[in-house]
């Protein structure tokens, strides 16, 4: 699942509230992206316009790959 730091279920519209990142549209485009390329599932609530934002076991892979790589890098030569 893809909570924030207080385990509260994170969802589209908290996505899309993060102006930081980029604009609202912006951000809508990048999360049904991640949902074509398989790193997240949406899943629909009681209120159907409300949506959750849940990882997928590819995602978690992928951050496990991501991971590896920058301990690998970080290590010093002997």
């Amino acid at each position: 699942m893809l909570d924030d730091q207080e385990n509260r279920a994170v969802f589209v519209s908290d996505l899309l509230g993060l102006r930081a990142l980029g604009s609202q549209a912006t951000l809508h485009g990048r999360v049904k992206n991640l949902r074509y390329l398989g790193y997240i599932d949406l899943i629909t609530q009681v209120d159907a316009r409300r949506k959750r934002v849940v990882l997928t076991n590819q995602a978690h892979k992928r951050f496990e790959m991501l991971s590896d790589c920058m301990e690998r890098a970080l290590e010093v030569p002997v």
